[in-house]
């Protein structure tokens, strides 16, 4: 049986120890991404959330100060006649 040289043995065990970082860290890339990514759409979600009842809280305050207005103006209206 032939031994390759030393040199061979090295870079081949070079490959084999750079295949094996990759392996890890896709496998930690993907772990991460797994844990990231439901996290940053629920945080997301809480913002339109958020979002949504600030609209619907503004809009119902400008429709009641609208209603407010109008009520005066009709009693305004009614005294210059």
């Amino acid at each position: 049986m032939v031994d390759p040289p030393s040199q061979v043995i090295d870079a081949f065990r070079d490959v084999q120890a750079a295949r094996a970082d990759q392996q890890r860290l896709q496998n930690e890339a993907f772990s991460y991404a797994n844990r990231i990514v439901p996290e940053a759409r629920g945080e997301a979600e809480r913002i339109l959330q958020g979002a949504r009842a600030y609209k619907e809280q503004t809009v119902a305050e400008a429709t009641g100060q609208t209603a407010r207005f109008l009520k005066v103006y009709e009693e305004y209206k009614k005294h210059l006649k």
